[in-house]
């Protein structure tokens, strides 16, 4: 997909693991993603999109941006593992 970034060719740790075609163990504590080389252009604000799924009710995850915490950001339950949102 144009100027898509996939989780699962970025590194991941702390539990986490790639599952073919996603990044799963997320749920795991101190588990992370990163993903290196997205280009910010001529710099500014940026959208993200973030497509997951969960079958936890309290998902909450750090979103960090060059190394700096940006936010805490709340995944509302999908209704399982493979109904992604």
């Amino acid at each position: 997909r144009p100027n898509g970034h996939e989780a699962e060719r970025g590194t991941v740790g702390g539990g986490a693991a790639v599952s073919g075609y996603y990044v799963g163990q997320m749920h795991n504590d101190g588990a992370w993603n990163q993903v290196d080389g997205v280009d910010g252009l001529a710099g500014g604000y940026k959208s993200l999109t973030i497509r997951y799924a969960t079958n936890e009710t309290n998902c909450v995850k750090s979103l960090f941006v060059n190394g700096v915490f940006v936010r805490r950001v709340s995944f509302p339950a999908t209704g399982g593992w493979e109904t992604f949102a």
